[in-house]
């Protein structure tokens, strides 16, 4: 009898040791398998500023024009895109029933973002401007209700946990994570002492790449709940920045400054190279896309075509990160943003 209960605790204690080594991987059997009932949503700008919100297939076919003179300011929350257009209004698309659900307007903010609060009938709202530090309000769907989140943020850095119970956002300088209502706030890191953080699967953890010297970048691993971190890997050959996790928690990919694209295990092993770049990218206001498809195997990325002028765009491809191979989706340097979004 003391053989086994013996024997128990230790077989306990075995499984209790193999979670903890591998704490941030998602083995939920509900995670998307193929990708049949999705499309890819994206917006292009032109040297004009005239944008246009698009979607397409997987491979880049049967391309329809949603908006013009507009442009996709936040992922799909329950299948909804927000969409701020020339008209000073915001509004938000459901592709499931392909039609606007909520249209935003605020006479007291010119051009202002809007971002569902998921599971509840409240939205993130503010001003969109040049100026990097604005309030956050709390209001209503039809923006009625308005009060204070937060005195002093950007607000469009607000990102959603996978279990959508807590987001993490820059606040007074700072990225802080805290519930969906805006309770039980909790300092993360300095806003410029990270180059970028990405959820975990787990929603426990986050990742982030973190400059430590001019051609040095660490990408390191947090937990919340602890507030301890672990370096995953030392890269030590230029800047890196957008960091990526899959939604099974088992691959991140990342940047380089020259449009390099790479992968590795959750863990820092297995390194990598999804794509090779070219020259390191002219101008400071490249946007970079970087987004797993939900079967947590395809990539949408903005693949750089030309390297000698500054733009903010890339085109845009989708990357098979089994076999490495590409399709092109949209072929000039004008995507500003793209999301894979469900529509079936």
């Amino acid at each position: 009898m003391k053989t086994t209960l013996l024997s128990l605790l230790l077989l306990i204690l075995f499984f209790s040791m193999a979670c903890d080594d591998d704490p941030i991987s998602n083995d939920d059997d509900k995670l998307v398998e193929t990708l049949e009932d999705y499309r890819i949503a994206y917006s292009t700008v032109d040297n004009t500023n005239s944008s246009i919100v698009q979607t397409c297939d997987i491979y880049g076919n049967n391309n329809q024009i949603l908006f013009e003179n507009a442009a996709i300011w936040f992922a799909p929350v329950d299948s909804i895109v927000y969409i701020q257009r020339s008209e000073e209004k915001t509004i938000a698309y459901n592709f499931y029933n392909k039609k606007i659900v909520y249209t935003f307007e605020d006479e007291e903010i010119s051009s202002f973002w809007a971002l569902k609060i998921p599971g509840k009938d409240k939205v993130f709202m503010g001003p969109k401007s040049i100026e990097r530090f604005k309030p956050v309000y709390i209001a209503n769907l039809d923006g009625t209700g308005k009060s204070i989140f937060s005195e002093n943020s950007p607000g469009i850095s607000i990102s959603f946990s996978p279990d959508q119970e807590k987001m993490l956002l820059e606040d007074e300088l700072e990225y802080k994570v805290c519930n969906t209502d805006g309770t039980n706030k909790k300092f993360i890191k300095d806003l410029n002492s990270i180059n970028s953080l990405d959820w975990g699967a787990d929603s426990r953890h986050l990742f982030w790449s973190r400059p430590m010297d001019v051609n040095i970048t660490n990408i390191e691993l947090l937990d919340i709940e602890t507030g301890t971190s672990k370096k995953l890997i030392t890269l030590d050959d230029g800047v890196y920045g957008v960091t990526k996790i899959s939604p099974d928690g088992k691959k991140i990919v990342f940047y380089d400054k020259k449009n390099n694209l790479f992968m590795m295990n959750a863990d820092g092993s297995d390194l990598q190279t999804l794509r090779t770049g070219g020259k390191e990218i002219k101008g400071d206001r490249f946007v970079y896309i970087l987004e797993w498809a939900p079967d947590s195997r395809h990539l949408l990325s903005s693949k750089v075509l030309d390297f000698e002028n500054s733009h903010i765009g890339g085109a845009l491809e989708v990357i098979d990160t089994k076999t490495g191979e590409s399709t092109i989706i949209h072929n000039d340097d004008t995507v500003i943003s793209a999301y894979w979004v469900k529509v079936k």
